[in-house]
């Protein structure tokens, strides 16, 4: 709408039964067993979670968090008080494993596929986009530069170059 432009609504299968779930601007891009994950974009930025059977939001960790995601028992994200560095968190057992700290610059995109993580760190000396597993070992530096966009499929994850957003490239996901 108009005044609120990116809240947050729920709708039916046939788009009529529309409702409202708040005015915050989420980015519910995480959906995992029927509960819907997210950062929250205000206050102090914690993971979120959408149960939608019972239409209940619940803080799931107290943290400093952008682009949570949650796959195979863990919530990935990357924690803005550790210089945007990317982590994870066991869900069973709420240990927090840090993954990659730049050095300089900061991680500000990532997508996990399988058992791969692509991340674009952005900044710094060693900008670019990086690959490794989802437990941080096997850190590779892939691709030199500012990335936009990092998008996976089984065979190939493609990307694109800030500068040149109309060229797409692909590497072996």
């Amino acid at each position: 709408s108009d005044t609120t432009p990116l809240a947050f609504h729920k709708v039916d299968i046939a788009g009529k039964k529309d409702t409202k779930i708040s005015d915050t601007p989420y980015s519910p891009a995480c959906v995992h067993n029927g509960t819907i994950y997210f950062s929250d974009p205000v206050g102090k930025h914690n993971i979120l979670s959408y149960d939608t059977k019972t239409d209940k939001t619940s803080v799931l960790y107290d943290c400093n968090s952008y682009l949570a995601d949650v796959e195979n028992g863990y919530a990935y994200y990357i924690d803005l008080s550790k210089n945007y560095s990317l982590v994870r968190l066991n869900m069973s057992n709420k240990t927090l494993e840090l993954l990659y700290a730049p050095e300089n610059g900061k991680v500000i995109n990532y997508n996990v596929y399988g058992n791969k993580i692509f991340f674009h760190v952005e900044g710094g000396d060693n900008a670019g986009l990086y690959r490794m597993n989802v437990d941080g070992t096997q850190l590779e530096y892939v691709a030199v530069g500012e990335i936009s966009g990092i998008h996976c499929t089984s065979k190939y994850t493609f990307f694109s170059y800030y500068e040149d957003q109309s060229t797409l490239y692909r590497i072996p996901t």
